[in-house]
């Protein structure tokens, strides 16, 4: 082989070589940072979504909290079975659901049972 031919070869050889090694550790590096970068965004969306589901929980309590002192509210705890009492905790807990987009919000007893119901089915128990 001539000279010529020698240096042609090996000059293309050493590109090659070269073009193989800065795609694989582009590869690699775009890889890493990608799943680094996506790793960040994931945690940074979780947490967003863990502060917006504390506040809103939050504030639900501090709502339910007023409530609970409401002295129709105590009169029906003392009393479930008077229609009257049921009819308005019914309709107050009814709005209050609707109005702070609750998916539901029932009454429950201190033993588990639950005393009433803001969506179908309305029954207790």
């Amino acid at each position: 082989m001539k000279l010529l031919t020698k240096f042609v070869l090996a000059t293309v050889s050493i590109f090659i070589i070269l073009a193989f090694a800065i795609s694989y550790v582009s590869i690699k590096w775009i890889n890493s940072n990608t799943i680094n970068d996506a790793q960040h965004r994931v945690e940074l969306t979780m947490k967003s979504a863990r502060d917006i589901f504390n506040k809103k929980n939050d504030s639900t309590l501090q709502l339910l909290e007023v409530f609970a002192q409401n002295e129709v509210l105590r009169d029906y705890l003392k009393n479930p079975s008077d229609k009257e009492l049921s009819e308005k905790v019914m309709e107050r807990f009814r709005n209050l659901r609707i109005s702070y987009n609750m998916d539901i919000l029932n009454i429950i007893s201190p033993d588990g049972t639950v005393m009433m119901r803001t969506r179908p089915p309305f029954n207790g128990g």
